[in-house]
C-alpha cells in the first residue's frame, strides 16, 4: 500500500508541474508568438509568412497564423505520438527550437537529437567556424545582375582548403526556365512571375560564375558572430534551403532576402526600407554602418576576379615576354619552340608559367574544352625541363568596397542657369546612382536609373531626367584573351531641358557611344568617344565625336570633354565642351558644378546627399 501511495504522489506531483508549465506556457504564447526573431524565422510579413511551401509548417494555418503555429511547435517538442526519425519537426526545423530553448523550458534539449540522422551528417554544421556576406559587383550582361549580387559563404575550419573554394555557400536566385526571352525575363522578374528560392553550392561554383566567366570582383564581408549566433544561422539556412518564395527583381531579390537572414543575428535593423526598390549594396552600406558603433564585421577582404588577377601577372613581364606570349597564344602554339629560342632560361620559364595558368585559366572558364588540357600537358612538360624557379607573384592592389563610397539613392538641390533664359532652382532625386565623379569603386565608370530633375521658372518644368545612363570603359586589354573586348562605350536614355528659338523645350533623346581607352592610371584616364544621339526634336540626329580626360584628386573628380558636333539635316558644325566638378564634404554629402556648352550654354550648381 506505501508503494501505491509513493506513485501517486510521484504522479500527481509530475502532472501538477506539468499543467503548470503548459499553463505558463500558454500565457506567454501571445507574447512568444510576436517576438521579433519567431516571425523572421517564419518568414512573416504583414501577418503572412512569405514561404510558399505548406511543409515549412507544422500548423495547418502556420503561414497565417504564428501564435498557432508556435503551440504547435511547442506540442511537437513533448509528443509522444510523432516518430522520432528525420521526418520529425526537431529535425526540421533546429533553428526555431534552438531559439525556442532560449525562451522557456524545454527539458532534455539537444541541438540535434540524436533521431536526426540527416542533420547529424550535415557537414557544413560542425565544419563552419564564421559566416561570411559575399558581395559581387555589377555586371551589365544580366539585368538581374545589373546592380550587383550577394550571397552568404559558410567559412570551413578545414585549413587545407585552397582559397576557400570547396566551403558552402548560400544563394538566392529565381528559377528562370532556360532560354527564357530576355523581355519576358525583365517583364516576370518586375513583377514576381517568378518563384526563388535559397540553394546550396559550393564556393568554387559562385567563383565560377562570378570570378571566371562574368568577370566580376567580390568582396568578402566576415561576420563578427558569437556561437549562438553562428549556430542560429546555420540551423536556419537548414530550414530555408529548397523553399520557394516570389521573386521581385526590384525588391525581393537577393540583397533583400540576405539581409532579411542577418536580421536574426543583428541588433538593428538592415533592411531600413524596401517597399518599391532594395540593391544589393543596400546590404554593406547597412553593415558598414552598424561597425561604426559595434562590430558585427571582423574583416573585409578584395577578391579580384580571375581575368584581373592573370592580366595583373602578365604585367610583370618584360615587353619582349608579353610579346612572344601574345604571338604564341594567337597563332595557336605552332611556333612554341621557335618563339622560346630566343629566350634565355630565365625568360622562359616566365613565359611559360604564364601560359601554363593562362591555360588553367581557359580550363576553369569552360572545363568542356579538352584540347585545352592537351596543351596545358605539353607546356607542364617543357616547364619541367627547366629549373626550378619562384612563380612571379603579383600584387595587385586592394580595391576599396563599393560599401565604403556613396550610397546607392540620391536627393539635391540646385541651381542651373540657360544662357537666354535665365537661372531657375532644381529639386533632384535618383532611385539608383553610382556617378562616374562620385565616391565609388568604378574608376570612373557609371551607372544611373531613375534621375530626376524639376525645375521651376514660372512653372513647373522637367528640367532632366535620366531613365539609364551607362558608362563602361575598358581599362584593361588583354591581347590574349579572345573572349575581352577592348571597346568602351556608353549610354544614355532620358530627356533635357534645351533653349530652342530662345523657348525652353523638353528634348526626348537615346544617346550611344563607342571608342576606346587612350591612357589609364589610377588617377587618371583619358578616353575617345563617337557619340550618335537620336533626338525628339528636329534636327533628330547628331554626331559628335569626343576626347575624354577624367581625373581623381580623391575628394575633387573632373571630367572634361572636348568634341564637334555635326548632324546630316542642316550640316551644322557646334564646337562642344563640357566640365564637370565633384567635391566629397563629407561621406554622404557633396557639392557638383557643371558647365556644358553646345548650341547654347548651360551651367548648374547642385548640392547632393546621398543615402
Amino acid at each position: 500500500m506505501s508503494i501505491l501511495k509513493f506513485l501517486f504522489i510521484i504522479s500527481f506531483f509530475y502532472f501538477y508541474t506539468f499543467a503548470y508549465e503548459t499553463q505558463l506556457e500558454e500565457t506567454s504564447l501571445k507574447k512568444l508568438a510576436n517576438n521579433y526573431t519567431w516571425n523572421k524565422l517564419l518568414h512573416y510579413k504583414n501577418k503572412k509568412s512569405e514561404i510558399l511551401d505548406k511543409d515549412f509548417f507544422i500548423s495547418q494555418n502556420g503561414n497565417l497564423d504564428s501564435q498557432e503555429e508556435l503551440k504547435e511547435t511547442i506540442e511537437a517538442y513533448f509528443s509522444t505520438t510523432l516518430k522520432k526519425d528525420d521526418s520529425h519537426p526537431r529535425c526540421k526545423f533546429p533553428a526555431r527550437y534552438l531559439w525556442l530553448s532560449k525562451q522557456i523550458n524545454l527539458p532534455n534539449y539537444a541541438e540535434i537529437p540524436n533521431y536526426c540522422k540527416k542533420l547529424s551528417k550535415w557537414s557544413v554544421y560542425k565544419d563552419t567556424e564564421s559566416i561570411s556576406v559575399i558581395l559581387v559587383s555589377g555586371y551589365l550582361g544580366n539585368p538581374a545582375s545589373t546592380f550587383g549580387h550577394s550571397f552568404l559563404k559558410l567559412n570551413s575550419n578545414n585549413q587545407n582548403l585552397e582559397n576557400d573554394l570547396f566551403d558552402s555557400s548560400i544563394n538566392f536566385g529565381a528559377l528562370v526556365p532556360d532560354s527564357e526571352p530576355i523581355i519576358k525575363y525583365i517583364f516576370k522578374g518586375i513583377f514576381g512571375g517568378y518563384e526563388a528560392g535559397f540553394s546550396d553550392k559550393y564556393f568554387y561554383t559562385q567563383d565560377l560564375i562570378y570570378s571566371h566567366t562574368e568577370f566580376r570582383d567580390m568582396w568578402d564581408y566576415k561576420l563578427n558572430i558569437n556561437e549562438y549566433e553562428r549556430k542560429l544561422l546555420l540551423f536556419y539556412f537548414w530550414e530555408v534551403v529548397g523553399k520557394k518564395f516570389k521573386y521581385y527583381f526590384l525588391n525581393k531579390n537577393c540583397g533583400y532576402r540576405v539581409s532579411d537572414a542577418l536580421e536574426l543575428i543583428s541588433n538593428e535593423p538592415i533592411i531600413d526600407s524596401a517597399n518599391a526598390w532594395y540593391a544589393p549594396i543596400e546590404t554593406f552600406h547597412k553593415l558598414e554602418s552598424i561597425s561604426k558603433n559595434t562590430s558585427i564585421i571582423s574583416d573585409v577582404k578584395y577578391i579580384p576576379s580571375s581575368q584581373k588577377r592573370l592580366y595583373s601577372r602578365y604585367l610583370l613581364l618584360n615587353s619582349i615576354e608579353q610579346n612572344t606570349i601574345n604571338s604564341i597564344i594567337k597563332h595557336n602554339y605552332k611556333n612554341i619552340k621557335f618563339n622560346l629560342k630566343k629566350h634565355s632560361i630565365s625568360e622562359k620559364i616566365n613565359i611559360l608559367d604564364f601560359l601554363i595558368e593562362y591555360e588553367k585559366y581557359l580550363l576553369i572558364k569552360d572545363p568542356k574544352l579538352k584540347d585545352r588540357e592537351k596543351i596545358k600537358n605539353k607546356l607542364l612538360l617543357q616547364r619541367l625541363a627547366l629549373p626550378i624557379k619562384t612563380p612571379l607573384k603579383a600584387q595587385i592592389k586592394n580595391k576599396k568596397s563599393p560599401a565604403k563610397g556613396n550610397k546607392p539613392i540620391k536627393v539635391g538641390l540646385g541651381l542651373t542657369h540657360l544662357s537666354n533664359i535665365g537661372s531657375y532652382p532644381t529639386l533632384n532625386f535618383s532611385v539608383f546612382a553610382i556617378e562616374a565623379l562620385g565616391d565609388n569603386s568604378l574608376e570612373f565608370d557609371e551607372l544611373i536609373v531613375g534621375d530626376l530633375s524639376l525645375a521651376y521658372k514660372n512653372e513647373l518644368l522637367l528640367n532632366k531626367f535620366d531613365l539609364i545612363k551607362i558608362k563602361k570603359l575598358k581599362k584593361e586589354t588583354t591581347p590574349w584573351d579572345n573572349s575581352s573586348s577592348n571597346i568602351s562605350w556608353q549610354l544614355n536614355i532620358g530627356s533635357n531641358l534645351i533653349e530652342k528659338d530662345r523657348k525652353k523645350h523638353n528634348d526626348l533623346f537615346v544617346k550611344g557611344a563607342i571608342g576606346k581607352v587612350l591612357f589609364n592610371n589610377d588617377n587618371f584616364i583619358s578616353y575617345a568617344f563617337l557619340n550618335s544621339t537620336l533626338h525628339n526634336n528636329y534636327p533628330y540626329v547628331d554626331i559628335n565625336p569626343t576626347l575624354n580626360f577624367d581625373i581623381n584628386l580623391n575628394e575633387i573628380k573632373t571630367s572634361m570633354s572636348f568634341g564637334v558636333m555635326a548632324n546630316p539635316y542642316n550640316q551644322e558644325r557646334n564646337e562642344t565642351l563640357s566640365l564637370s566638378t565633384q567635391y566629397k564634404i563629407y561621406d554622404d554629402f557633396s557639392i557638383f558644378i557643371n558647365y556644358k556648352k553646345e548650341k547654347y550654354d548651360k551651367s548648374s550648381l547642385n548640392l547632393k546627399w546621398f543615402f
